[in-house]
């Protein structure tokens, strides 16, 4: 998609995270908890604001040059893998 619409300027990314610490993702069991992040290389959910750091420089003028990336969250193995699964299905 990225390909298709730059030529109008328009700039196409995605950032892909795994398990972020969320209302969402408190009742989760410990068990269901421990069994999550041990498929994390960092062995913990991510914190809102580390995603939210990402999104704010992809809104940015910092990211002028930066198109049809898939931008994985540190510490995400599993969620980089289906979020280019799930581009290239689109």
């Amino acid at each position: 998609m990225a390909r298709e619409v730059a030529s109008r300027n328009i700039r196409v990314n995605a950032i892909c995270t795994g398990w972020i610490d969320t209302p969402m993702t408190q009742p989760l069991t410990a068990m269901m908890r421990m069994l999550a992040t041990s498929q994390i290389p960092l062995r913990r959910f991510a914190d809102p604001r580390e995603v939210a750091t990402t999104a704010l420089f992809l809104a940015s003028d910092d990211s002028s040059y930066v198109a049809g990336v898939d931008n994985v969250q540190p510490g995400v193995d599993e969620a980089g893998r289906n979020c280019t699964e799930r581009r290239r299905n689109d």
